[in-house]
């Protein structure tokens, strides 16, 4: 994985952590990027799409692997801003599926609110 930030913005970043099981990096934010009061995490994560050798299990054990990632970060920083891309591409459904919003609605870990959207 790779991070890149506009020259305007890069003093304000430090890279945080890496997760390379999750495919996850990790930056802290300066509070001073966006005027906030407090400084905050910025995740970027992938999980591979489903398929013959990443099974729905491996999907499941990779939110789940995220999730923990999410409560160990807000520890440290109560405020987090989460992308990446999830691969609505599951097994045999069509390209654009709430397949993975769904786990991620449903996980036990997730007992925070959540808007899960989907343009199509």
């Amino acid at each position: 994985m790779a991070t890149v930030a506009a020259n305007a913005c890069v003093d304000y970043l430090s890279m945080y952590a890496f997760s390379p099981s999750l495919q996850c990096v990790w930056v802290r934010c300066d509070k001073a990027l966006f005027g906030f009061r407090e400084d905050f995490k910025l995740c970027a994560a992938y999980i591979n799409p489903q398929s013959q050798a990443f099974t729905l299990a491996h999907i499941t054990d990779s939110f789940s692997s995220l999730f923990d990632e999410l409560a160990c970060v807000t520890q440290v920083a109560p405020h987090f801003l989460l992308c990446g891309d999830f691969n609505a591409k599951v097994g045999g459904l069509s390209g654009v599926s709430h397949a993975h919003g769904g786990l991620l609605m449903t996980h036990p870990a997730c007992n925070w609110p959540v808007a899960v959207s989907v343009e199509v």
